[in-house]
C-alpha cells in the first residue's frame, strides 16, 4: 500500500498544479486583483488616520486572489463552448484541464475567500459587501443560473460585485470609521467605480460577439450598433472622473484637493481613451488593448488612492 501511496503522489501534485493554471493563465489579473485590494486598504488606512497591521493587508491580498480565482475559474467553466471561439488558447477549451478539476479550484478558492472575509469584516456594512462580492460573483457564472450570459443583467451583475469587493475592503480600514465624511469618500470612490466600469463594459463585447452568439449567450454589443457601444464607452472615459472631482469638492475635508487633482489627471487620461476608442476603433480587436479599455483607468484610479491619501 506505501508502494501504491508513492506512486500516485507525483501524479497528484501534477493534477493540482495543472489545475491551478486556471487561474496562472490569467496571472496579469490576478497580480493587479492583489495589488488592487492593498492599494484600497492602504488608501483607508492613510485617509483615516488610522494603524494598518500586517494581518490585515495579507488578508486584503488574500482575499483579492481567492476571490479572483473564484470569479474567472467559475466563468470559464460555464463559458467553454464559447471560449472555444474567442479564446481557444485558455486551459479548458484547449483541453489541457479537465473541467472536473477545475471544480476543486472553485470550492478551494470560495472556502478561502469566505474565511478571508470572515476574519476581516469588523461591519454589519462590511459582512453585507463582502457576502454580496461573493454571492454575485457566483451568480454571474453559476450553472443553471449564468446572469453573466445575459445582455443587462450580465454587466450590472459583474460590476456590481466589482463595487461590492471595492467597498468590502474599504469598510475595514479607518477611513470608514473615521467621523466626519469618511463614509461618504468611501461611497463615492464606489459610485465613480460603478459608473466607469458600467459604461466601458460593453466595449469588451465588441470581439465576442461569435462565441457568445454559439452559446446561447447575449451582449448589449449584439442589441446596438456599434456606434452605440462606443458612445457609452466615450461616456464611462469622461463622466466618472467628473463625477469625482464635483463629489470631492462637495464632501470637503483633507482630500478634496487631491482627490480633485486625481479626477483631473484621470479625466485627461480618459479623453485619450475616448479618442483611440473612438478613431481607433480597430485597437479593441487586440486582447491587451481591449483589457486595459475595460479596466486600465478603473485600476489606476484605485492604485493611485493612496498616493492621494499622502498629498
Amino acid at each position: 500500500m506505501a508502494v501504491q501511496e508513492r506512486s500516485t503522489a507525483p501524479a497528484d501534485v501534477r493534477a493540482l498544479a495543472t489545475a491551478l493554471t486556471t487561474i496562472t493563465c490569467r496571472w496579469e489579473i490576478t497580480v493587479v486583483i492583489v495589488l488592487q485590494s492593498l492599494a484600497l486598504y492602504v488608501f483607508g488606512g492613510r485617509a483615516g488616520g488610522g494603524a494598518m497591521t500586517a494581518r490585515e493587508a495579507v488578508g486584503c491580498g488574500l482575499f483579492g486572489l481567492f476571490a479572483q480565482g473564484l470569479c474567472s475559474v467559475l466563468n470559464d467553466i460555464t463559458d467553454v463552448a464559447a471560449d472555444r471561439v474567442n479564446h481557444p488558447e485558455r486551459p479548458f477549451p484547449s483541453g489541457r484541464v479537465p473541467i472536473r478539476h477545475g471544480w476543486y479550484v472553485v470550492g478551494g478558492c470560495l472556502a478561502g475567500a469566505v474565511l478571508c472575509a470572515a476574519l476581516l469584516a469588523t461591519t454589519p456594512f462590511g459582512l453585507a459587501a463582502f457576502a454580496a462580492h461573493l454571492a454575485l460573483s457566483v451568480l454571474y457564472s453559476a450553472p443553471g443560473v449564468r446572469w453573466g450570459r445575459h445582455w443587462l443583467r450580465g454587466p450590472l451583475t459583474l460590476v456590481a460585485s466589482t463595487v461590492c469587493g471595492i467597498l468590502a475592503v474599504l469598510s475595514c480600514t479607518a477611513l470608514y470609521a473615521a467621523p466626519g465624511a469618511g463614509r461618504e469618500v468611501v461611497l463615492l470612490v464606489g459610485l465613480v467605480c460603478f459608473l466607469h466600469h458600467l459604461l466601458v463594459i460593453p466595449l469588451k463585447d465588441l470581439r465576442d460577439v461569435s462565441g457568445d452568439a454559439a452559446d446561447g449567450g447575449s451582449s448589449l454589443a449584439m442589441r446596438l450598433p456599434r456606434s452605440g457601444i462606443i458612445a457609452l464607452g466615450v461616456t464611462g472615459y469622461l463622466a466618472p472622473w467628473a463625477v469625482l472631482f464635483a463629489g470631492a469638492r462637495w464632501i470637503g475635508g483633507d482630500l478634496a484637493t487631491p482627490l480633485s487633482a486625481l479626477a483631473a489627471l484621470l479625466g485627461a487620461g480618459g479623453a485619450v481613451m475616448a479618442w483611440l476608442v473612438a478613431r481607433r476603433p480597430a485597437l479593441l480587436e487586440g486582447q491587451r488593448f481591449c483589457w486595459f479599455a475595460e479596466l486600465g483607468l478603473l485600476f489606476l484610479f484605485q492604485f493611485s488612492l493612496p498616493a492621494a491619501a499622502l498629498a
